[in-house]
């Protein structure tokens, strides 16, 4: 690295540990960069790393915004799809590709684009920083493992907290398939039942209105849900009438199980 006011800075620019075309992702974003871009020369790239000559120090703050953008764009990426191959490699193609949208929704835009921007101009000073520090050499990939901590470590806490949504998610549609099998397995018991909310608990009634006794596990820890679904199943009814019903979300769970004998 050269240094002062007009002279010249010279950078060699790369990732060791991921294989990214650097050269093309710069191109790119250079002429959006406006005035200061023509003091920004880049070398040919040499395996992973290539050369970058700025004129002047301002140039610096440029370069240091864009690599912030490619770290955010392309290296978070790369990093998070290892992370779910090494870690979730059970899952499927798919289900490793919902989680890793779920992952980069929640760290581009939970806190709004604004949000984003603030990130980005952060992780920009921590680049710029290394620049101004260094011996001329910069691997991005070292600024993630000794500049970025923080950051890396909310990647990878974002990325478990969208996994175990996933497993939930699967774990319950298999769930549901299993009781959808078992209703269509059994003879009806009763033609019809309407379920009421009373208190804290949940009853049903007959087509004339009568409580219907059913026998359910009364666990510690169930819930009114666990046994009014408990009831049902047992009854196995032809036709369930869920209209004076609130609970959205256990309308839709019940009409998922009792497909075609929910009444809304």
């Amino acid at each position: 690295m050269a240094a002062k006011g007009g002279q010249i800075l010279k950078y060699t620019i790369g990732v060791y540990s991921m294989s990214v075309a650097l050269r093309p992702l710069l191109e790119n974003r250079l002429p959006i960069q406006g005035k200061f871009t023509k003091d920004i020369r880049l070398g040919e790239q040499e395996g992973r790393f290539l050369t970058v000559e700025l004129s002047g120090r301002q140039a610096l703050f440029v370069l240091s915004d864009i690599l912030a953008d490619i770290i955010v764009e392309h290296l978070q990426i790369r990093y998070l799809m290892a992370e779910l191959a090494r870690e979730y490699g059970y899952l499927s193609e798919r289900e490793r590709s919902e989680i890793l949208v779920c992952t980069v929704r929640k760290l581009w835009y939970g806190g709004g684009k604004e949000r984003l921007e603030q990130k980005k101009k952060d992780i920009s000073g921590r680049v710029l920083a290394c620049l101004l520090e260094g011996e001329g050499t910069l691997a991005l990939d070292g600024v993630l493992r000794f500049r970025m901590k923080d950051c890396v470590a909310k990647w990878k806490r974002t990325l478990q907290e969208c996994a175990r949504q996933a497993v939930l998610l699967s774990e319950r549609k298999q769930f549901i398939k299993l009781l959808r099998y078992f209703v269509c397995m059994r003879d009806p018991a009763i033609r019809y039942v309407q379920v009421q909310r009373e208190g804290e608990a949940y009853i049903l009634l007959d087509e004339q209105g009568n409580r219907i006794q059913v026998t359910a596990e009364d666990a510690a820890d169930a819930t009114k849900e666990d046994l009014l679904l408990s009831g049902l199943l047992d009854l196995s009814p032809e036709v369930i009438d869920l209209g004076s019903v609130c609970d959205g979300e256990l309308k839709g769970l019940l009409a998922d199980i009792f497909v075609g004998r929910v009444r809304k």
